[in-house]
C-alpha cells in the first residue's frame, strides 16, 4: 500500500482533502492569529477543531468507521507527533480540568514514558509498544476535548484489525494492516501542516515533538503559553521528531537549514543509566 504522502502528491481524493483542509486553515488564519496573541492555547485548539472535517457529516465514508468510545487500540500502536501548541493545550486542560491527584498521576506516567523512550534504541522504538501517558485507568483519553489534531482525525474501518495491531509485538507488523479513512487523515495532515506554517510565520516554534515528552515539558513550565508566545524555548527537553524551524534548527541562508539541537533529556537519561 502506497504511503498517504505519495497519494497526496499524486492527486485524487487524498490530494483534494489535503488541499481543502489547508485552504480552510488559511481562511481561519486571522482568527487563529488573534487567538494566538490574545487567547489561551485551548482557544486555538477549538479554532483548529472547527476547520477539521466533521467526521459525522462531511465524509461519505464516516458511517463505515469502526472507532467507538472506550477503544484505545491506536493509543498503544501509534507514535503521536504534535506541535508545541497542541502539547500546551493538553497540559492546560490537565491543569484546569483534572484533580490534583489525576495531574500527579499523569505527570508520573509522562516522566516514566519519556525516560523509557530516551533509553530505547532505534530498533526498540519499532518493536516496543507503549501506551499513551494521557490514558486513564479505564482506557479513556483524559484530555479528549483537547486531544491532538491527529488523534481527532484518524479513523479505522476495522475494529478487529485495531485490536490485533494493539496486541502485536513488532510495529512493522502493524503498518499497513489497519484500513483507515485516508481522506480524513489527509485532511488532518493538511490542518497540521498549515498550523506549523502559521506558527513559523509568527516566529514561533513550529517543530513537531513526541507527545508524551512535549506535554511533560508544558506541565513543568509555569505559564507555558505566555512563555511560548514570548518565544522562550520551553521544549528544549522534549523529543523533537521533526526539526524544521527555530529553535531546533539554527537560522541559515537555506530554508529550514541548520543544526538540530539534541534533546537534553536523552543526555540525562544516559547519565542516569551509567550511574546504575
Amino acid at each position: 500500500m502506497s504511503s498517504l504522502i505519495q497519494e497526496i502528491q499524486s492527486g485524487g481524493d487524498a490530494r483534494r482533502a489535503f488541499e481543502a483542509a489547508v485552504a480552510r486553515v488559511k481562511g481561519e488564519l486571522p482568527q487563529l492569529i488573534t487567538s494566538l496573541k490574545q487567547g489561551e492555547s485551548l482557544d486555538v485548539i477549538d479554532t483548529l477543531r472547527g476547520v477539521q472535517p466533521d467526521p459525522l457529516t462531511e465524509n461519505l465514508t464516516a458511517p463505515l468507521r469502526a472507532c467507538r468510545q472506550g477503544c484505545s487500540a491506536c493509543c498503544f500502536t501509534v507514535a503521536i507527533d504534535v506541535t508545541g501548541l497542541e502539547a500546551i493545550a493538553a497540559a492546560e486542560y490537565i491543569l484546569q480540568c483534572l484533580s490534583p491527584e489525576q495531574v500527579a498521576a499523569i505527570r508520573e506516567r509522562l516522566q516514566k514514558l519519556t525516560l523509557r523512550r530516551a533509553m530505547m534504541t532505534r530498533e526498540e522504538t519499532k518493536t516496543k509498544r507503549l501506551g499513551c501517558g494521557l490514558l486513564g485507568a479505564d482506557g479513556a483519553c483524559m484530555v479528549y476535548p483537547a486531544r491532538p489534531l491527529v488523534c481527532a482525525g484518524v479513523h479505522s474501518f476495522d475494529q478487529d484489525a485495531c485490536e490485533t495491531a494493539a496486541e502485536s509485538i513488532a510495529a512493522e507488523q502493524v503498518d499497513g494492516q489497519i484500513p483507515i479513512d485516508r481522506a480524513a487523515k489527509a485532511a488532518t495532515m493538511g490542518v497540521s501542516g498549515a498550523l506549523q506554517r502559521a506558527l513559523v510565520d509568527q516566529g514561533l516554534d513550529g517543530n513537531l515533538y513526541e507527545l508524551n515528552s512535549a506535554v511533560l515539558c508544558a506541565l513543568n513550565e509555569p505559564n507555558a503559553w505566555s512563555r511560548y508566545l514570548a518565544k522562550e524555548d520551553i521544549f528544549a527537553s522534549a523529543m523533537c521528531t521533526e526539526a524544521h524551524s527555530w529553535p531546533r534548527n539554527a537560522r541559515t541562508d537555506a530554508p529550514h537549514g541548520g543544526a538540530v539541537a539534541k534533546p537534553n533529556f536523552l543526555k540525562r537519561a544516559r547519565q542516569r543509566s551509567r550511574r546504575r
